[in-house]
């Protein structure tokens, strides 16, 4: 005890000294390698060698710390003898040089009670708060939070469908022999498993993130645990650029339409065509003092999107508007067909559609196009004829019920291109000597 005791005073006292040691290296007796030179390093192995101190006064030879891919490990040498390596449950950087003398102190007081190195270290494993840290619990404490209690809550579907894959798998890695070291450590694991910027990557990212700032804040887990302020590296990019949806013409609209043999379902993309629909606020559609609304509130990394007001832009034929009654209609009552359970609407669409052959038809031409057909063309239609109207984004972003954020990453290009179009086009009818037109801007 006498010894124990002699070593935790000798700890206080150097940690003292830390910041003038860094100053200070011609203190360091030993010589440093080219990958020694950060002064912390330097620092640790001189309070591990302090900590090694044999009865006689000289440090044991053989100890040595250090950092193999990222992490803290402790090695013992003896003289005739493989070496004896312990890994640290602790990154190798400069932030933890604190957490990692401490755990090589324990390891040492374990020791001094005639224990091996192995033996020492699962010891000091089992009394340090690494194991009050309680992963199962935590789960289901954010569970209850995201349910109940969260700025957005989500529902039993999406809990299912987007966080409780990844918690287990988690749970899984952190109660294993082989847990990561720290947050970042940990979602990368987590994460490799998918293409880099890709949607599912970025789901789990952000979706796992959420859950260790919860275990940090709500369930004392150490600030180690804390994801990294931006997800952006972890996430990473795309090697591809993502497709931008195809927009439905309008004649390739009437085609449509006029090729569906269940009138529910023609009016359904009729309507999805004119107002820019999701399929998912079919099923929430009203009338509010005589104007068609979407009462749909969408759930998303910015929030809860509020009820909106619809407002149609109509399919042109030889430069004139049809007006297919379609507010009329609803308010006379108007059968839709049958959407599968909430949240379904899309798969149930894309259902139909698929097996129809006006719908096999318009896939196969656009695809010869190198374009993608989906049952979100018909609301890429909407917007692409919002456009060539010159409507601002920021209100087309509010008639399709998205932020101006959203709106901009998903449709900026076919802007972009309109603008180049226009200018080009401008200076060719200038040379030419024809009328100037408007440019789109």
């Amino acid at each position: 005890m006498k010894r124990i005791a002699e070593l935790t005073g000798l700890a206080t006292s150097l940690s003292t000294v830390y910041q003038r040691f860094i100053n200070a290296s011609d203190l360091l007796p030993m010589k440093r390698s080219a990958t020694d030179q950060e002064p912390w390093i330097a620092f640790l192995r001189s309070e591990v060698k302090q900590l090694f101190m044999a009865e006689n006064g000289k440090p044991e030879p053989g100890w040595y710390v250090g950092g193999l891919r990222g992490v803290a490990y402790l090695q013992h040498r003896q003289q005739g003898q493989s070496a004896q390596v312990v890994k640290l449950p602790y990154p190798w950087n400069s932030s933890r040089r604190a957490d990692i003398f401490e755990r090589v102190k324990k390891i040492r007081t374990e020791m001094l009670n005639g224990l091996s190195l192995q033996a020492a270290a699962q010891a000091a494993d089992s009394r340090s708060s690494h194991h009050a840290e309680d992963w199962p619990a935590a789960v289901t404490s954010f569970a209850s939070f995201k349910r109940n209690h969260g700025r957005v809550s989500v529902s039993e579907r999406t809990w299912q469908a987007k966080y409780e894959p990844h918690l287990e798998r988690l749970t899984a890695l952190m109660t294993s022999s082989k847990r990561p070291v720290d947050a970042r450590v940990l979602l990368e694991k987590l994460c490799n498993q998918w293409e880099p910027g890709s949607r599912s990557r970025q789901i789990c990212c952000q979706n796992v993130a959420a859950f260790l700032r919860h275990a940090v804040d709500r369930c004392g887990f150490r600030k180690a645990w804390l994801p990294p302020a931006s997800l952006a590296d972890v996430v990473g990019q795309r090697r591809t650029a993502k497709r931008v949806g195809y927009p439905l013409t309008d004649a390739e609209a009437l085609r449509l339409v006029e090729g569906l043999p269940d009138k529910r379902w023609q009016f359904a993309v009729q309507l999805c065509v004119v107002y820019g629909l999701r399929p998912e606020d079919l099923r929430h559609l009203i009338l509010r003092s005589g104007e068609l609304w979407s009462t749909y509130r969408k759930a998303g990394g910015g929030g809860v999107t509020e009820p909106r007001q619809l407002h149609p832009l109509m399919v042109m034929e030889n430069n004139s508007q049809i007006d297919w009654h379609l507010r009329e209609r609803f308010g006379a009552g108007e059968k839709l067909p049958s959407l599968g359970p909430p949240g379904k609407a899309g798969d149930a669409l894309g259902t139909y559609l698929k097996r129809q052959i006006i719908w096999k038809q318009l896939r196969q031409e656009i695809a010869e196009r190198g374009e993608e057909l989906t049952c979100y063309s018909m609301r890429h239609r909407f917007v692409r004829s919002g456009q060539l109207r010159s409507i601002p984004p920021k209100v087309l972003a509010a008639a399709c019920g998205h932020s101006l954020e959203s709106h901009l990453r998903s449709y900026s290009a076919w802007r972009d291109a309109e603008v180049v179009a226009s200018h080009f086009d401008h200076a060719l009818q200038s040379i030419a000597g024809v009328d100037k037109t408007a440019i789109v801007i």
